[in-house]
């Protein structure tokens, strides 16, 4: 759009060129007019804003930008009916009287300015009027001999082309409502066994007790810590990694307790113990859970093998 600025009629003369029962809330149209003439925007509000005439406009537009005269909030004398002149926002579209390429130049941001307008104050084409729909002047009369719906068509074609699509919004991932695969591996033997996936074979080898624990969740973050045999709980582990704070366990200790915790769905757990058999399955949720049933293991028996899915 073209450049938009103010040359604006002294407050003392309102009395004069703007209709006393005009307010911004009263407004109800813009009105186009054709200036007859050919004198620039800057002319036309130079001109209308020093006389001493009662006839007045809001804005004038050129082919090289827009000038306002009166504010917008405000009526003027322009259509020869008070209720054109009292509700109306009067736009005048310079060089009509000799045509030709400035005042098609005019015409368009005069139509691009309009379509502004009329977003901004959340009105249809509806709301757009020609003076001669006031006192019956054929005015515009460029515009009128040019076809008044070519000008309306301008005007929503720029009120569209204006208004971005809103952007389709991304589907969200649904979220997880369990864990997915679980894959873990075991460290026995002074190294680390082969990873496993679910319950399609066991982590670790029987005999050999387990000093380490690796855990991953395909859906979500899963948590974890071990037991020490003849010590305590090691601090949680997040899923595993690489270094000391990547597994569960201290190398050359043994595990005898096991405990998962999964923001979503639910891990279930068992395991072996050296020299012994596989104990029970143990269901673990959202929060680990004190008391025997609270983790997989017996406190002072090695785990030499594991399971879970």
């Amino acid at each position: 759009m073209v450049p938009i600025r103010d040359n604006l009629l002294s407050p003392s003369k309102y009395d004069l060129k703007v209709p006393v029962e005009s307010c911004a809330k009263d407004m109800k149209y813009i009105v186009v007019h054709n200036t007859a003439n050919d004198a620039s925007a800057a002319n036309e509000v130079a001109y209308m804003i020093r006389n001493d005439s009662s006839t007045s406009f809001n804005a004038a537009v050129d082919d090289k930008e827009i000038v306002v005269g009166i504010p917008l909030n405000r009526g003027a004398f322009a259509a020869g009916q008070r209720d054109g002149n009292a509700h109306g926002i009067h736009i005048e579209i310079c060089y009509s009287l000799s045509g030709g390429t400035r005042f098609d130049k005019a015409e368009k941001n005069a139509a691009e300015y309009i379509a502004k307008l009329l977003k901004e104050r959340g009105w249809d084409t509806s709301h757009l009027k020609k003076h001669q729909d006031f006192d019956g002047k054929y005015c515009p009369h460029r515009t009128l001999d040019k076809g008044w719906q070519r000008f309306l068509n301008m005007v929503k074609s720029y009120m569209t082309a204006s208004t971005p699509a809103k952007p389709t919004p991304k589907p969200s991932a649904p979220k997880p409502t369990c864990t997915g695969d679980l894959t873990y591996s075991a460290y026995a033997g002074r190294h680390w066994l082969p990873q496993v996936k679910n319950c399609e074979d066991y982590a670790g080898n029987f005999w050999q007790a387990m000093e380490g624990l690796k855990i991953n969740a395909k859906n979500c973050d899963i948590y974890y810590r071990v037991h020490l045999r003849g010590g305590d709980w090691l601090p949680e582990i997040k899923n595993s990694g690489a270094g000391a704070n990547g597994y569960a366990g201290i190398y050359g200790v043994q595990i005898d307790g096991v405990q998962i915790r999964t923001p979503v769905g639910f891990v279930d757990c068992r395991v072996h113990i050296m020299g012994g058999g596989w104990l029970g399955w143990v269901r673990f949720g959202s929060k680990y859970n004190s008391g025997a049933n609270g983790y997989a293991g017996i406190y002072g028996s090695a785990i030499d093998a594991i399971q879970m899915e």
